[in-house]
């Protein structure tokens, strides 16, 4: 059984209670509303939970869904849709509803290997060792339409390396992609065209994210994490890509 600790804590420092809410491994925790109320992914269930006590008001099993696999990534659009990535290489998308309760709106089958899902608004994004691929998404009551947008592929691009992960800067309309050599790769959203191309670091980058009060770009190896000076995005930045030294926080320009 999975526990979830509280964020309370006592004096000493210490966790003030642990909640025990799931009986597999969890591979996502999501906040969907101010009141508390989370969902908890686990690799073949979904338990959405209200208050401090851990207390299950919705959720079940997606197992006869996963074809004899795990539930290995996720994401949500708040406030109500869910998507889901397993080992079967298929991505569902589900909705809760007012009632916490899951129904089932779309199944993407036979895709190449998943390493990772993620969700934005009407966009849906699934990222394979060798291809990004863009969904956008329609909703109609109770069910969607999914809407093929684009593929980045490595081929295409030239890259020789396994792709690892992927974020999508929505409000500048650029992709930022990591490999498994440590090379960061800068694509426009609306062309498909490469930006940018840096070898960041030596290792295999395993995790990006935003840091939105620097205007920086986080890639982490697992041994290592950079920050990257992304924007604003003007003409000038396009060109270069500007290194942020983690220890003395010194720019240094990168050619691209």
């Amino acid at each position: 059984m999975r526990v979830i600790f509280k964020a309370g804590l006592n004096k000493g420092g210490e966790s003030i209670n642990k909640i025990q809410v799931i009986k597999e491994p969890i591979v996502g925790l999501y906040l969907l509303s101010d009141s508390g109320r989370m969902l908890i992914v686990g690799e073949t269930s979904l338990r959405i939970t209200e208050g401090g006590n851990g207390e299950s008001i919705g959720g079940g099993s997606v197992k006869s869904r996963l074809q004899g696999g795990i539930i290995i990534s996720s994401g949500v659009s708040l406030p109500s849709i869910v998507c889901l990535g397993d080992s079967s290489n298929q991505v569902h998308l589900f909705k809760i509803d007012s009632s916490a309760q899951l129904s089932h709106l779309h199944t993407i089958s036979n895709l190449s290997t998943i390493i990772s899902v993620a969700i934005d608004g009407k966009s849906l994004s699934v990222l394979t060792p060798d291809s990004l691929l863009l969904y956008g998404i329609s909703f109609y009551s109770d069910t969607i339409q999914l809407i093929s947008c684009g593929t980045i592929s490595t081929e295409a691009h030239g890259m020789t390396g396994k792709l690892t992960c992927a974020l999508i800067d929505r409000l500048n309309a650029f992709i930022y992609l990591g490999d498994s050599w440590g090379k960061i790769f800068t694509i426009d959203a609306k062309s498909g065209q490469l930006l940018s191309a840096i070898h960041g670091h030596s290792d295999g980058i395993v995790s990006m994210g935003f840091m939105d009060g620097l205007n920086a770009l986080i890639t982490h190896t697992g041994e290592e994490m950079r920050m990257w000076r992304i924007g604003p995005m003007s003409e000038e930045l396009r060109k270069e890509i500007q290194l942020l030294h983690m220890s003395q926080m010194e720019e240094a320009k990168i050619p691209v």
